[in-house]
């Protein structure tokens, strides 16, 4: 690994943390594709409720994501309250 890092001329440390950024972006979009699919039919859920009911197909798709990160990720995207 240590060979690659300097073959492209960055750290372990970067590539590390680039690839866990990327991971953390693909669970972010698969999670806001659910919320979306869940608000289309009841657009008046909250974050506690929409995490309950997408809980189980987050798991099924081997996603790791909790309440506080689906939170956060929904008030980035200005989604957190039920509209």
């Amino acid at each position: 690994m240590v060979a690659l890092c300097e073959l492209a001329q960055m750290t372990p440390q970067n590539y590390y943390a680039q690839r866990s950024m990327r991971s953390r972006h693909e669970v972010s979009g698969r999670a806001l594709a659910l919320v979306a699919a869940e608000r289309q039919e009841q657009p008046r859920l909250d974050v506690r409720k929409l995490y309950h009911l997408i809980a189980p197909e987050l798991k099924a798709a081997g996603v790791k994501l909790g309440r506080d990160r689906l939170f956060e990720e929904l008030g980035k995207k200005g989604l957190a309250g039920g509209s």
